[in-house]
């Protein structure tokens, strides 16, 4: 997943992103312990494209980086519970 394309999802979406990544990491890792086969190159990519994820979200946090638009010139509402 490349930066731009993050920087180009909404903020509930990418927490949904990473949730999903990290249970993928999670996953992977224990089926490794367990004598499987596992895809060492898809845990360090999923790795860092949780750590890119999580740079985007803070660098929206500091105000450093603006949350994508819709059409219209609004903001994309955040769904956080």
């Amino acid at each position: 997943m490349r930066a731009r394309d993050i920087r180009r999802r909404d903020g509930a979406d990418l927490e949904q992103e990473i949730k999903r990544l990290q249970d993928e990491v999670f996953h992977r890792r224990f089926h490794g312990a367990n004598e499987e086969k596992a895809d060492r190159g898809l845990v360090r990519k999923n790795k860092r494209d949780v750590a890119r994820i999580h740079t985007v979200l803070r660098a929206r946090a500091l105000g450093r980086e603006v949350a994508p638009t819709l059409p219209g010139g609004t903001k994309k509402e955040s769904s956080k519970s």
